[in-house]
């Protein structure tokens, strides 16, 4: 914020912390040159509500809420914030695979209710783990997991092979990922293309006892067809933070066998100022182009 103010820039701060809706987008940004973004939407009909604006620099990565072909008509600057968001997404994703290998959902629920009720849980150590999606945040899963001395799968279009050996990793396909993995956690961005890409289909092929992990985001995956995988315990459990509409409120973060968090994977003190600084940084950098 203070660098913003020492710019010179006139500045309209949300008077919110919701996310909003197009027409609160429109009057705060009606006159802007930039914007930085959170995670509303900028549709056509707002881009064009916007006829001054030149930047719009996002503080996350996710741009699947971004008109781009309206962004690219008008020559609109698209920036993100990828640098910070790899640890704390990739600490969730990890904690989230304990949390469910350990039971602790079924504990703090049980002792909630004050009962006593010990039930055995499952290492990570030895485990087969398949990444889906091998940019910055699926490298940092990498990392943190090495040291339980896990079989690591990766299904990647563009795999750096440099890394892939380095670290030992095994390139298959999804088909191969899914039916031999223990635990399935995806890190991939999104796109159309890729929209519902774990179905009934693809949870079918997952080991009986498996586990599934999204940081990345809610369109990924098919909720209809994981509450069928997780009532007809096709899967064992699931830990979701993304949503194909947010805030969720269905019967997934009802579910005994499931860990459901509102989309915060990056949402950390430190994460949190470090992406705001370089989405501002971007933002002022291309304005004084």
């Amino acid at each position: 914020m203070k660098r913003l103010k020492e710019s010179g820039f006139r500045l309209r701060i949300t008077p919110s912390s919701r996310v909003l809706s197009e027409s609160q987008t429109v009057a705060l940004a009606r006159e802007a040159d930039g914007v930085v973004a959170g995670i509303e939407s900028w549709s056509r009909h707002v881009i064009v509500a916007c006829p001054s604006l030149k930047v719009i620099s996002r503080v996350g990565v996710g741009v699947d809420r971004i008109d781009f072909e309206a962004v690219h008509e008008r020559k609109i600057k698209v920036q993100t914030t990828p640098d910070p968001i790899a640890e704390p997404v990739a600490e969730l994703a990890l904690t989230m695979i304990l949390s469910l290998l350990r039971q602790i959902p079924v504990y703090t629920a049980s002792m909630s209710r004050s009962r006593w009720q010990p039930v055995p849980g499952r290492l990570l150590a030895g485990k087969t783990i398949g990444i889906v999606g091998l940019g910055r945040i699926g490298k940092k899963m990498v990392q943190l997991l090495e040291p339980f001395g896990l079989t690591i799968l990766v299904s990647e279009t563009k795999p750096g092979r440099g890394f892939m050996r380095r670290h030992g990793l095994r390139l298959v396909t999804l088909k191969k990922l899914l039916s031999r993995s223990d635990i399935v956690t995806l890190h991939l961005a999104y796109s159309p293309l890729v929209k519902g890409l774990i179905g009934r289909e693809q949870l079918g092929l997952m080991k009986r006892g498996s586990l599934l992990v999204n940081t990345a985001r809610g369109g990924l995956v098919d909720h209809e067809a994981l509450v069928w995988a997780l009532r007809n315990r096709r899967i064992a459990g699931a830990a979701l933070d993304v949503f194909e509409t947010e805030p969720y409120r269905g019967v997934l973060s009802r579910l005994p066998n499931v860990i459901t968090t509102p989309h915060v994977a990056s949402f950390t003190e430190e994460s949190r100022g470090a992406m705001e600084e370089q989405a501002v940084n971007s933002l002022l950098k291309e304005l004084a182009r």
